[in-house]
């Protein structure tokens, strides 16, 4: 265990966590936290990287406006940020995500047909709004959804966007503190998207690593993910649109029906 700094925190380890909950170089040691806490620091985390970040691009093709936002954002929501010396969690963290990412990326670049590897089709990349700026990156390609004037396959109904919720910078670390454990404790953050991930971990085995691609697929909120479970073409939408496998096309099926009769809870 790290000996903390002369004013309490704990400070950055010498060498970044290679994974996230096992043995002494995980994030979970290095933390020094609880699993619940690391659990909520990683939800937080995500969200933000997500809605912040180029998730097209690694760690090192990051703008560098948007990765201050970024660690700002988190910083911010995370109250157990003034734990660390610097805060260093956050930067390792934001690393890590990006690392596997690109891990997970180059394994499903392949998909394996007719006993060949057959290169995948690129995912369709949405365009992302974020302070009032707009970052185009390739269209979403309509036609594969929409094939023929006869095709039984839908999209969802645009959702109006509603305006961000303007932050006090008065107010206290205190109320903030437990506003934010409340919210956390009910499931409803003020981050969107907390559900979607959530909704993905609770998947036997996890399937979080596709959370950049539902995001990118326009179910970016509870809501929507439970008006897709609604689909009767969910699984053809699902697999064209967020490029699933097999084996992920099956497990969702299954966790989508138990949204849709209520036996799965999104919150």
């Amino acid at each position: 265990m790290q000996k903390k700094t002369k004013s309490g925190r704990i400070p950055k380890p010498k060498d970044q966590p290679v994974n996230i909950y096992t043995g002494q170089d995980s994030f979970l040691a290095k933390m020094q936290i609880s699993v619940e806490d690391l659990n909520r620091f990683r939800e937080i985390a995500d969200a933000s990287i997500l809605n912040e970040l180029d998730t097209t691009e690694d760690f090192k093709g990051q703008d560098k406006d948007d990765l201050k936002r970024h660690l700002t954002e988190v910083e911010r929501m995370w109250t157990n940020a003034s734990k660390y010396d610097g805060a260093w969690p956050i930067l390792d963290y934001t690393k890590y995500w990006f690392a596997e990412s690109r891990k997970g990326s180059r394994k499903r670049g392949l998909r394996r047909h007719d006993q060949y590897l057959v290169p995948m089709r690129p995912t369709a990349a949405a365009i992302h709004v974020r302070d009032g700026r707009t970052r185009h990156q390739p269209e979403v390609q309509l036609a594969r959804q929409t094939r023929s004037a006869s095709s039984t396959l839908s999209t969802p109904p645009a959702t109006p966007r509603k305006p961000p919720v303007p932050v006090n910078p008065h107010t206290s670390a205190v109320s903030r503190s437990a506003r934010e454990h409340n919210m956390l404790e009910s499931g409803h953050t003020k981050i969107p998207f907390a559900p979607v991930l959530r909704f993905l971990r609770s998947l036997n085995p996890s399937l979080e690593h596709l959370a950049p691609r539902f995001r990118e697929a326009g179910i970016k909120d509870g809501q929507r993910l439970r008006a897709v479970a609604g689909w009767e073409t969910r699984r053809q939408w699902l697999a064209e649109v967020v490029e699933l496998d097999a084996f992920e096309a099956e497990l969702l099926r299954i966790a989508l029906d138990e949204v849709e009769r209520g036996i799965r809870n999104l919150y």
